[in-house]
């Protein structure tokens, strides 16, 4: 029933790098690298020696999980490139991959053995946030919660948290930590 399939449904049924990983000439299946409570990743070894690594989370709640490169098998010294199956972009990590896994949802990636890194500046970033209510009353605050794991060799420089709010609600400045934290003040260094 292709015909009534939605957009997003359509957008993952032909999904190239997810194709590829499927069809891959090596033929192994994904192995079970950890499963603990409801959180799950997979890896599956490729032709050239690049790893697909899925995060699948059939939790309620999102949640960060996180793979070193060494239980990969691959690993040691250098970076890897990461391309993320579902957003198509392209990042670098060093000792791990970590990944911020929405509920019920899933992150996949390839992990692939350097061949232009010195040309790839982007690092491998993954970016947690919580709200501790959902709605929230008139003249009412509420926390609101983020975290960046920087998983490649360079720092970022501003690092920025948006948030968005309908056009009828308002709020006040944003704060780290307990203190206020201009944008331009913060930043993120390799392996934090």
């Amino acid at each position: 029933m292709l015909e009534v399939a939605s957009k997003a449904t359509l957008e993952i049924l032909t999904n190239r790098d997810l194709i590829a990983i499927d069809q891959d000439p090596l033929g192994k299946p994904a192995r079970v690298l950890s499963h603990v409570g409801k959180q799950w990743i997979l890896v599956k070894d490729l032709a050239g020696g690049d790893k697909a690594v899925l995060f699948f989370n059939e939790d309620m709640g999102p949640v960060t999980q996180r793979v070193s490169l060494r239980s990969l098998g691959i690993g040691g010294r250098g970076s890897y490139v990461v391309k993320d199956l579902w957003s198509h972009k392209r990042s670098q990590v060093h000792d791990r991959l970590t990944a911020f896994v929405e509920g019920h949802g899933t992150a996949i990636y390839r992990v692939s053995r350097p061949r232009d890194i010195p040309s790839l500046k982007q690092s491998h970033v993954a970016a947690t946030n919580s709200v501790t209510d959902t709605y929230v009353e008139p003249g009412k605050s509420t926390t609101i919660t983020g975290n960046l794991v920087n998983d490649g060799t360079r720092s970022i420089n501003h690092v920025a948290l948006t948030l968005s709010v309908p056009p009828a609600g308002r709020w006040s400045r944003s704060r780290a930590r307990g203190r206020a934290c201009p944008a331009a003040q913060a930043r993120a260094r390799p392996g934090s």
